[in-house]
């Protein structure tokens, strides 16, 4: 799986333009302020996407815990009906 996983990025990096991974700003282009204020962008973006990423995170947990919930409850379900437990349980 893993080779196949590699062979596509190889694939699809072949496909990209050839300056794709030039640097956006030459290295020693910017002033002392410019860099702080870069660093300042870089450090709220990588606190928004830690948030999301926690979001996202806790998203697919509660999802899994309810879908977790359904599949115990049919079991449940399932196992008192073949016991015979669930009519008399809506009879009474």
């Amino acid at each position: 799986m893993a080779s196949a996983v590699a062979r596509k990025v190889a694939e699809l990096v072949a496909q990209l333009p050839a300056d794709f991974f030039k640097p956006l700003v030459a290295p020693g282009t910017l002033d002392a302020a410019q860099v702080e204020d870069l660093n300042e962008v870089a450090e709220a973006l990588q606190t928004e996407y830690t948030v999301r990423r926690r979001m996202l995170l806790e998203r697919l947990k509660v999802t899994l815990q309810v879908g977790w919930a359904c599949v115990w409850g049919d079991l449940v379900l399932l196992v008192t009906a073949q016991q015979g437990i669930w009519s008399r349980c809506r009879c009474a």
